[in-house]
C-alpha cells in the first residue's frame, strides 16, 4: 500500500508539473528603485528570451529601445537584463516555470528589470557600413571580438560571425545558440563541447539536417537526432555513423524526404524492394542507387519513370532494349523513348 501511495503521490507531482509549465503567469516587472514599471501576461514554457521579447513590445519597452541622444547628438541604446532573487537571468538559461517553483505565488513572478547602456563595442557593430561578418574579419579589434554583447550582436546580424569571435565566445553558450539561431551552419564554428550539446545542434538541424555534419561524433550516433536530421534533409543519412545507414527506419526516413539519399544506405538495404520503391517514389533518379537486380525490375523502373523519365537511363540494358517495356514506359511518359533513342545515338 505504501508503494502504491508513493507512486500516486509522484503522479501528482507530475501532473502539477505540467499543469504550471502550460498555465499562464503575471510576470511584474520593477526596476532597481523597487518600483513596477510594467506588467507582462506569460507562459511557463516562455524562456527568458521570449519574456524579454514581451516585455519589449510594452510601452516601457519601446521606449527603452529607442534609447537616448548624448550630447552630441548620438543615439545610445540599451540592452534589457532581468533578475530574479538577485541572479542574472540568462536568455536561454531557464523556463518561467522553474522560477515560479521558487515564488511564493505559483501563477505570478516578480523580476527586477536593469537596463544597461550598449557598449561601444556593441554599437560598432550595430553602426558597421558594411556586412558584420567582413566587418569583424578587417576592422575589428582583439577586445571586440572578445566581447560578448557585441559578438551577439553581429551573430544576430549573421550567424556565420561566429567563425570571426574569440575561442572563449565559440564555447560559450548563449553566444552559440544566437548564432545557430540565426544561420544553423554557424555550429561549424562552434567549439567541440558546444557541437555535442543536443539542444543547440537540434536548433541547427531543424534548419537543415545537413548541419549534422558538424555534431560531434556521440550525436551523429543518436539515433533521436539522426530521424530528426534526415526527416528534414534526407542526405543528412551521410553524416550518420554507419549503423544508421543500414537501419531501415532510418533509411526509409531519408529516401522519403530525398529519394537519392538512397546513396548512403547500406548494399542491403539498396537491394531491399521497399527501401527502393520508397525512393523512387520520391524521385526517380534514384533508381541509380538501387541494387543492379532491381534495376532490371519491370515495376520498380516504371516507378521511376513516372517520377522523372530521365530515370529509364539506370534501368538494366534487357529492360532498354525490351520493345514491350519502351512502350509501357512511353505511355506513362512520351519522353522515355526521345531519352532511350538518345542513348543508343551516342553509344
Amino acid at each position: 500500500h505504501s508503494s502504491i501511495k508513493h507512486l500516486l503521490n509522484l503522479l501528482s507531482l507530475c501532473s502539477a508539473r505540467a499543469g504550471t509549465m502550460a498555465a499562464a503567469i503575471m510576470v511584474a516587472v520593477f526596476n532597481l528603485s523597487a518600483e513596477q514599471v510594467c506588467e507582462v501576461q506569460a507562459r511557463g514554457d516562455w524562456c527568458i528570451k521570449d519574456l524579454r521579447k514581451a516585455i519589449q513590445e510594452t510601452e516601457l519597452g519601446e521606449t527603452l529601445q529607442r534609447g537616448s541622444v548624448d550630447e552630441h547628438g548620438a543615439r545610445t541604446r540599451t540592452i534589457l537584463r532581468l533578475i530574479f532573487q538577485s541572479r542574472l537571468l540568462a536568455d536561454d538559461g531557464c523556463f518561467l516555470d522553474s522560477l515560479v517553483e521558487n515564488s511564493e505565488n505559483p501563477s505570478a513572478l516578480e523580476l527586477t528589470l536593469v537596463c544597461v547602456p550598449e557598449s561601444a563595442h556593441v554599437q560598432a557593430v550595430r553602426n558597421a557600413k558594411f556586412a558584420v561578418d567582413q566587418f569583424l574579419m578587417c576592422g575589428a579589434s582583439k577586445e571586440l571580438l572578445a566581447d560578448k554583447e557585441a559578438i551577439i550582436a553581429a551573430v544576430e546580424q549573421n550567424g556565420m560571425a561566429l567563425r570571426y569571435a574569440d575561442p572563449v565566445l565559440q564555447d560559450d553558450i548563449d553566444v552559440v545558440t544566437a548564432a545557430v539561431r540565426k544561420t544553423g551552419q554557424a555550429l561549424g564554428f562552434a567549439s567541440s563541447s558546444i557541437s555535442a550539446n543536443k539542444d543547440v545542434v537540434l536548433l541547427a538541424v531543424r534548419r537543415n539536417g545537413l548541419w549534422l555534419k558538424f555534431a560531434a561524433p556521440a550525436l551523429q550516433a543518436d539515433k533521436d537526432l539522426v530521424m530528426k536530421s534526415v526527416q528534414v534533409n534526407g542526405h543528412a543519412l551521410q553524416y550518420a555513423t554507419e549503423p544508421f545507414r543500414a537501419d531501415e527506419e532510418v533509411v526509409l526516413a531519408a529516401v522519403r524526404r530525398h529519394g537519392t539519399a538512397l546513396q548512403y544506405a547500406s548494399d542491403d538495404l539498396r537491394a531491399l524492394f521497399a527501401v527502393a520503391e520508397a525512393a523512387v517514389e520520391q524521385d526517380g533518379l534514384a533508381l541509380k542507387y538501387v541494387a543492379e537486380a532491381l534495376q532490371a525490375d519491370r515495376c520498380l523502373v516504371l516507378e521511376a519513370v513516372r517520377s522523372s523519365p530521365t530515370a529509364v537511363k539506370f534501368a538494366a540494358a534487357q529492360l532498354k532494349d525490351d520493345r514491350e517495356f519502351v512502350v509501357e514506359a512511353s505511355k506513362i511518359n512520351p519522353k522515355v523513348h526521345t531519352i532511350l533513342s538518345e542513348l543508343k545515338a551516342v553509344e
